[in-house]
């Protein structure tokens, strides 16, 4: 439906073109079209979230997927001044739901995004152990408290001020829902002074 109303105003933008004679109209027809295709490109980057997807797993190229989340964040690490290193490499791939995933790691950087505002470096990284099946999400943030690590993933849970606990539940309950595992990485995985989480996918997810 989305896209049919996006081709809809495109057509409408081109047609009306040709009649629009007066400067300052041709001006504001220049502005809409700019902010339509500023839309469109966010829907384009929303598709993988849509219903239609919600039980399709396929064969996904891991880097090329972390990059598409990158890009959806884009403006909220920019605003934050907080950099998104991708290490993951280029060869890896992965027989995943996108719809599933995308939001749930969507989840894990928001809350990175956080932690790492107090900190002179805001790295968020993300890389890849082939041994273990593990993609690592971590930061330059403060790190998780000892004790509350066994608490992190309950619901109702937040170390933020007004926040909801639900996140980290949610996360995990989708990734486990698609045979995968989430888990909080120990200190001596982690090559970052932050919290480390790490995606455990199954054996399946990789050997297909």
């Amino acid at each position: 439906e989305f896209n049919q109303l996006f081709i809809n105003v495109n057509n409408a933008i081109k047609n009306m073109e040709p009649y629009v004679r007066d400067a300052n109209a041709k001006y504001w027809l220049k502005q809409i079209d700019m902010g339509f295709r500023s839309i469109s490109d966010r829907q384009n980057q929303l598709s993988p979230m849509y219903r239609t997807y919600s039980l399709r797993k396929a064969k996904t190229n891991l880097h090329d997927f972390i990059e598409e989340i990158r890009k959806f964040t884009d403006s909220e690490l920019a605003r934050n001044s907080v950099t998104l290193k991708n290490d993951v490499p280029e060869t890896i791939d992965v027989v995943l739901s996108k719809s599933k995933l995308f939001p749930a790691i969507s989840n894990l950087i928001n809350n990175a995004v956080y932690w790492v505002l107090n900190q002179k470096e805001r790295i968020i990284l993300f890389r890849y152990d082939e041994a273990t099946r593990s993609l690592y999400i971590e930061d330059s943030g403060t790190g998780i408290i000892a004790g509350n690590k066994e608490r992190i993933f309950d619901p109702f849970v937040s170390f933020k001020p007004n926040g909801r606990g639900l996140g980290l539940t949610v996360a995990r309950k989708v990734i486990e829902s698609q045979g995968h595992k989430l888990e909080i990485a120990p200190d001596e995985e982690k090559t970052l002074p932050g919290a480390c989480f790490k995606i455990i996918f199954s054996e399946d997810a990789i050997g297909e």
